[in-house]
């Protein structure tokens, strides 16, 4: 949200491929784009109109609420997302094990969720009062295991989703692990300020990759990227 988030952010996940949620949605009165549609580049998303919008780049408080959802690629060891500020230089990503990486013991998420609240929700608690004007201007960069933002029961229903299962089953007793990370941090000069083309792991953290165009390149930043710090103090707590 602000003051990071402002128009102009740009939006990059580790996904190919995307889709809208099919109707009926509790997106149908504040969405833009259309129902149950399926495309693989996100600055094309397919509007109600019949025309295409630009979904990387924050757009500002426009009155519409949104929500896509992409598979991460089966053979990802990492799955990410990220969201640029240009005028601030500064860069939000999260990041997490691949489809290729994880292990039976822990839970890989499938898919990266984005949920684009650009106002157009006049109700609580989005507005103040039924009726009421939408302030809510966020980005929700919500990477997980679901059919959609449609709930436990849609996906149980729908255990399949673009390739890529909506479930995780843990069975009584049996114990599962998630590890999530987050960087928060500025960038050097203009690489990455047209956006994130790829994030790779190192020995020492992050390498994230900026989109190709003048002055763009690439940038290091310290992470346990393999999360083996994290696991070995969650072994320490039990």
């Amino acid at each position: 949200g602000s003051p990071f988030l402002e128009k102009g952010c740009l939006i990059d996940v580790s996904a190919e491929r995307y889709a809208t949620v099919p109707s009926p949605n509790e997106f149908d009165p504040t969405g833009r784009l259309a129902a149950g549609a399926q495309f693989s580049d996100l600055s094309k998303a397919p509007l109600r109109t019949g025309k295409k919008a630009d979904l990387r780049v924050v757009p500002g408080m426009i009155g519409y609420t949104d929500f896509i959802t992409g598979p991460v690629p089966a053979k990802a060891p990492i799955g990410w997302s990220s969201v640029v500020n240009p005028s601030l230089g500064a860069l939000y990503l999260c990041f997490f094990k691949g489809p290729s990486a994880g292990t039976k013991e822990e839970i890989t998420l499938a898919f990266n969720d984005l949920w684009m609240q650009y106002g157009g929700r006049p109700f609580t608690p989005w507005a103040s009062s039924a009726g009421g004007s939408d302030l809510t201007f966020c980005l929700g960069t919500e990477n997980a295991v679901a059919a959609y933002a449609n709930g436990l029961e849609y996906s149980l229903s729908h255990p399949e989703l673009l390739g890529s299962p909506t479930t995780v089953e843990i069975a009584p007793g049996e114990e599962k692990s998630l590890f999530y990370g987050t960087l928060a941090a500025e960038y050097a000069k203009t690489s990455l300020s047209a956006g994130v083309e790829q994030v790779d792991a190192a020995k020492t953290g992050l390498v994230v990759v900026g989109r190709k165009a003048a002055g763009t390149g690439k940038q290091s930043f310290k992470a346990d990227v393999g999360f083996a710090e994290i696991a070995k103090l969650a072994g320490e707590l039990v």
